[in-house]
C-alpha cells in the first residue's frame, strides 16, 4: 500500500531538507537485526518526539536520518554547480558509517575529529545518532558548539568557586536556580556533557581556535580516562590549527592519535573530506566524488 505522505519514501520536513519518510524509518527491523552487514538500531515515532521533548534535538529535526545516498546526491549536484570534485569523500562516509554502527551495537571505542564542509550531512548524522542513542536508554546531551560548551564551563566553575568561598549562599543560590529551571526548559550542564555516553561538538571559526581548541583538551582529558566517545567536526581543514605552533605542541600532539588501530577514547582519529577545484589533483576511483 503506497504511503499517503511521501513520494517514494522520501519527504522535506520544516527547513525544506529531504529526509526518509516515517514509512521506511519504521520498518519491521528489530533492535541490531543485522542488513547487508550493518546493524540498524529501529527508533520509533514516539522515541523520536521523545528525544524532542528533552530537548535533545529541534522539533524541525526529528525525521532526519542519516542516509549516504542523500548524501552522496547532494554533493554530486553541489560539485556539478561549483565545477569541483570531493577529495576522500568515501573516507567520510565510511567513518560516519563506523560511528553509527558503532552506537547502535553499543561498541564504539574511539573518539574523533572528522571535517567536512557545509552540505555534507554532518547535523542529520548527528541528529541520528544522538535519537539512536536516547532511544537506547544512552545518556545523551545536544549538539551544541565547543563555543557554547565553554559557556558551561565557565558557569559551572563559577558555581564550585561559590562553594569554596561561601558555600552556604552556593547552596541556596544553587536550591532557587533549580526552582526556577522547574517551570522553565530543560537545562543541560557542563557536568552533563562530561557524562554523556557520546559527545558531539564541533569547531566554530578561526577566531576561537585558541580557546575552542584548549577547550577541546580539557574535555578529551576528563572523558578520554573513562572510556567515553567524544566526536568532533569541523567544516574547515585542521591545518590552520596545526600551523598554530603553540596549539600543535601543546595540545593536538597531546590529543591526536598516531595510531588509529591503536587508538581509544583519550585521542582523536582525524578524517576529513574537501573540495578540489585544482584539475592538476587526480581523483582517486572508489574513494573521491
Amino acid at each position: 500500500m503506497a504511503c499517503e505522505k511521501c513520494n517514494n519514501g522520501y519527504i522535506k520536513n520544516e527547513l525544506g531538507i529531504l529526509v526518509k519518510c516515517s514509512c521506511m524509518i519504521e520498518s519491521p527491523i528489530k533492535k541490531n537485526e543485522v542488513v547487508a552487514g550493518k546493524p540498524i538500531y529501529h527508533v520509533t515515532n514516539a522515541q523520536k518526539e521523545v528525544a524532542v521533548r528533552k530537548k535533545l534535538i529541534p522539533e524541525a529535526r526529528q525525521d532526519d536520518e542519516f542516509d549516504e545516498q542523500l548524501v552522496k546526491a547532494a554533493v554530486e549536484e553541489m560539485c556539478i554547480a561549483q565545477g569541483c570534485k570531493v577529495k576522500n569523500f568515501q573516507k567520510y562516509i565510511d567513518i560516519l558509517n563506523e560511528i553509527i554502527v558503532g552506537i547502535s551495537t553499543n561498541t564504539l571505542r574511539k573518539s574523533y575529529i572528522i571535517g567536512a564542509p557545509d552540505g555534507f550531512g554532518k547535523v542529520a548524522f548527528v541528529t541520528t545518532c544522538i535519537k539512536r542513542l536516547d532511544a537506547m536508554g544512552k545518556k545523551a546531551v545536544p549538539y551544541i558548539s565547543l563555543f557554547e560548551l565553554g559557556e558551561l564551563r565557565m558557569e559551572y566553575e563559577k558555581r564550585i568557586l561559590g562553594y569554596l568561598t561561601n558555600p552556604r549562599k552556593a547552596y541556596k543560590d544553587e536550591e532557587d536556580e533549580k526552582e526556577s529551571w522547574q517551570e522553565e526548559e530543560i537545562q543541560y550542564t557542563w557536568s552533563d556533557y562530561m557524562k554523556a555516553d557520546v559527545l558531539f561538538t564541533y569547531l566554530t571559526t578561526l577566531e576561537n581556535k585558541k580557546a575552542e581548541v584548549k577547550l577541546l583538551k580539557a574535555i578529551i582529558d576528563i572523558r578520554g580516562p573513562k572510556g567515553l566517545p567524544t566526536i568532533v567536526f569541523t567544516w574547515s581543514s585542521l591545518i590552520p590549527y596545526l600551523n598554530d605552533l603553540e596549539l600543535k605542541r601543546y595540545v593536538w600532539d597531546e590529543i591526536l592519535s598516531y595510531n588509529d588501530e591503536k587508538a581509544g577514547c583519550d585521542r582523536l582519529i582525524h578524517r576529513s573530506c574537501f573540495k578540489i577545484y585544482n584539475s592538476e589533483i587526480k581523483a582517486t576511483a572508489g574513494e573521491d566524488y
